[in-house]
């Protein structure tokens, strides 16, 4: 594995934070809620594909078109608009009236997190279809660690896609273990970010498993195209 001296932390926006990559977007007040949006029901026919839990809840999002399954004593963030990216200010709008504007047509849960144990799944939406509404949105951040690259395959709706990845760890002699992460970049540009929120490595790894089912629940009518990686 290649190793990276670099620059990162981890932030969280709904309940995680991997760098999303995107134009200025206009310092607004963000938010943060926590279940608010979430639609939990039973388990379906999902559990068979992906040898979920039977006792799990889905989250369907109907703005985006997706769901995905989740262990009951998970926890659900959701966050709408934040802001916009600077150049998009229609003329003769003030930034709060525009703000305003976007409030109102775009729901609640643009951005959705998962909580779990250890662990974090973020869902993102591509940037063009309120991704830049809703930033930051995932994995962000500065500090200072070593990184290792990482990568892993994820099944997801009978499409296997590449999970491009960091491992951090200290930079001194000991080297010790901070935290990994992995993005998987879907068909139509949004993406999931999973990976862990501290602790140590070996409770992640057992936490790992659980986020990686919670991935590989997530369906959409919507998406299509061929695997990509970020």
């Amino acid at each position: 594995m290649k190793k990276i001296c670099a620059l990162i932390i981890l932030l969280m926006a709904s309940c995680t934070a991997v760098p999303n990559p995107a134009p200025d977007v206009e310092a607004v007040t963000g938010i943060t809620d926590t279940a608010s949006a979430a639609e939990p029901m039973s388990v379906d026919s999902a559990s068979a594909k992906t040898g979920i839990m039977t006792d799990w809840l889905t989250y369907q999002n109907n703005f985006f078109g997706y769901q995905f399954s989740y262990p009951a004593e998970a926890t659900i963030t959701v966050q709408g608009v934040t802001g916009f990216p600077t150049g998009e200010l229609p003329q003769g709008m003030t930034a709060d009236d525009y703000l305003q504007q976007l409030e109102a047509s775009y729901p609640d849960d643009l951005c959705v997190g998962v909580q779990h144990q250890q662990g974090f799944v973020t869902f993102l939406p591509a940037w063009e279809k309120a991704g830049k509404y809703t930033d930051p949105c995932g994995v962000t951040g500065v500090g200072d660690y070593d990184l290792v690259e990482a990568s892993e395959t994820v099944e997801i709706d009978g499409r296997v896609y590449t999970a491009t990845g960091l491992k951090t760890y200290e930079r001194n002699e000991e080297a010790h273990w901070i935290n990994e992460f992995y993005t998987i970049t879907l068909g139509d540009g949004s993406m999931i970010h999973y990976g862990s929120m501290g602790g140590t490595e070996a409770e992640f790894q057992q936490t790992k498993e659980v986020l990686r089912q919670i991935v590989t629940s997530f369906h959409s009518e919507r998406i299509s195209g061929a695997a990509t990686a970020p």
